[in-house]
């Protein structure tokens, strides 16, 4: 009696009758939108799990987000996506902390010629980074994803070190928003 929600970037019909067939009671597509996920939730949770608030809406203008811009990212979109700055806070941090580990995974991954897992850690990189607004860097790994997929090594070959060169330059443009991150984790470089 446990309810199953699919989370996928595949959302055709096909993939959806899947879902159903594997015994799946819902569907949310990827990049997750927290509104979304919450009414899905909220819709296949027993009635008496489900406590209403009332709250006090003013008409008032919404309020500005107190965020900085962050260049190379769409923080506006990302916002929405994900519901609060809060939230987008979180989640940025976590991306940020993760850039070198994922980074020499993705370079391991070219050098091996281990392309099943290439194309996942990519694929990966390509929804994270929607998320946080950073499209051009979604774009390049949806390209490089595409490629996995169509066993088109030498466009990973040829590619993936520019891809590398984007993520790796977050580094540095989110480093300001976490000072306290900088020195307590593993930064040794990658060559690209």
């Amino acid at each position: 009696n446990l309810p199953i929600i699919a989370l996928s970037a595949n959302a055709t019909t096909e993939a959806r009758d899947l879902f159903k067939a594997c015994r799946m009671n819902d569907f949310v597509a990827k990049p997750i939108e927290v509104r979304v996920l919450v009414t899905k939730i909220r819709q296949w949770l027993p009635k008496e799990k489900v406590r209403k608030r009332s709250i006090s809406v003013k008409k008032e203008a919404k309020p500005k987000s107190t965020l900085p811009q962050i260049p190379g990212l769409n923080v506006e979109d990302a916002l929405k996506l994900v519901g609060s700055e809060k939230l987008f806070m979180d989640i940025l941090k976590d991306y940020y902390t993760a850039i070198p580990k994922k980074a020499r995974l993705i370079q391991s991954y070219k050098d091996n010629q281990e392309w099943h897992n290439y194309t996942i850690e990519v694929h990966a990189l390509k929804s994270a980074s929607k998320q946080i607004g950073a499209y051009e860097l979604s774009d390049k790994a949806a390209a490089l994803e595409a490629a996995g997929n169509a066993g088109d090594t030498d466009m990973i070959q040829k590619d993936t070190d520019s891809l590398l060169e984007l993520y790796l330059h977050y580094i540095e443009v989110l480093a300001p928003l976490f000072p306290d991150k900088q020195d307590s984790e593993d930064k040794t470089p990658i060559s690209v």
